[in-house]
Parts: structure tokens; sequence; C-alpha cells
């Protein structure tokens, strides 16, 4: 009888433990849309940061750089999401680099950056 209730007792330890791990790996994921584009001769940088619960405050940073020179800087907050679309005048042949960095409720996310040549 005492070796059926240590078994029983073992059996819901495992299960108790099981079901917290898989309630804490539960974790958020927001997301990201960014893109750079060239439009009429701009550069045009559009970004949209988005968290996983409305009441989240984001932080989104953007940085545009014509080869190593910055061209423009940016930044947006809201709650539950924080979006950006700005430009500037591009010059043919030159490389730009729009650099993002982002934040949800305080974490901040995997910064990104994209590279593109404006061929006119």
């Amino acid at each position: 009888m005492n070796q059926k209730c240590s078994s029983i007792l073992l059996i819901l330890a495992i299960l108790s433990g099981v079901i917290t791990t898989s309630y804490a790996s539960q974790r958020r994921v927001p997301d990201s849309l960014f893109q750079l584009t060239f439009k009429n001769g701009f550069a045009v940088c559009d970004v949209t940061c988005t968290a996983d619960y409305s009441t989240d405050k984001v932080v989104v940073n953007v940085t545009l750089y014509k080869g190593w020179d910055v061209v423009g800087a940016w930044t947006d907050q809201g709650k539950g999401s924080a979006s950006i679309t700005e430009q500037v005048k591009a010059v043919k042949g030159a490389e730009y680099t729009m650099s993002i960095t982002w934040s949800v409720a305080g974490q901040w996310q995997r910064s990104e950056t994209i590279r593109k040549t404006y061929t006119g």
C-alpha cells in the first residue's frame, strides 16, 4: 500500500512539473514589418512594429544611412503598435541602409538592417 501511494505521488509530481513547464514556456511573440523602397526619386522607409498585447508600450527607432552618413532618423511610440513612414531624396548609385531597433514592454527585440542601392 505504501509503495502504491509513493507511485501515485511521483506521477502527480511529474505531471505538475510538465504542466508548470508548458505554462512557463509560453512566450510573447511581437511582430514587425519593414521595408526600404525607392519611389519617384525618394528612398522610402516604412516600418510597423506590433505587440501581442494592445496595452504594451512599443518604441521603434529608424535610422537611414547613405553610405556612412545619416540622412534620416525617426522615432515613434504607442500602445500596441508604432509605425514610421518617412522618405528622403535619393541619389542615383548611392547605397542606403535602414537600421531598425525596437522594444515591446521594455524588452528590446532583434534589430534589423536592410541595405539597397538606388539605381534610379
